[in-house]
């Protein structure tokens, strides 16, 4: 009775060691096969609908490559027109025939514009990011300057559905 004792342990020994070598491995192959890098692009337009809080905006999102945006306000009406634009770290802001040129990286750190250039930034890099898969949607998340972030991608065509920005009330649906 000893020695069927003994091989059941032994074979026990096996069984956990081969998953603990083995479920590293499939959880690796399990990733999705994408390049976040691929999916914002050097060049990325998009039509974002934005709840900020309490608030909610429409912009038009025009990433022309790393460190360089335009987003600007379409609606509501009383704020059509107001524009964020950065590039290469300097920014501005301009509304009709106002413009202001932002100096340092704190000068609208609550704003929303800003989060929203420095995540597609951060999530354009590649590094650092977690994939998982809901349903019809591949999940990205990672940490910016600005909190964790989540990407929603369609899965069938690695077009971006969502970005959420928890930390600071930021959510775009993109279309």
């Amino acid at each position: 009775m000893k020695k069927g004792v003994i091989i059941s342990a032994c074979a026990a020994a096996v069984v956990i060691t081969a998953a603990i070598i083995l479920i590293p491995m499939v959880a690796e192959r399990m990733k999705p096969e994408i390049n976040f890098e691929l999916i914002i692009d050097s060049e990325f337009k998009a039509t974002a609908d934005i709840s900020y809080g309490d608030e909610v905006f429409t912009a038009e999102i025009d990433k022309r490559g790393l460190k360089s945006y335009s987003i600007e306000i379409t609606a509501p009406s009383n704020l059509q027109g107001l524009r964020f634009d950065t590039d290469n770290g300097h920014s501005k802001i301009s509304y009709k025939d106002i413009e202001i040129t932002l100096s340092g990286n704190h000068a609208m750190s609550g704003a929303f514009m800003p989060i929203i250039a420095n995540v597609l930034d951060s999530a354009s890099t590649g590094v650092d990011l977690q994939y998982s898969r809901s349903g019809d949607e591949i999940v990205i998340e990672g940490q910016s300057q600005s909190g964790v972030y989540v990407f929603r991608v369609d899965s069938s065509d690695l077009s971006i559905k969502s970005l959420s920005v928890p930390s600071a009330e930021l959510r775009c649906v993109f279309s």
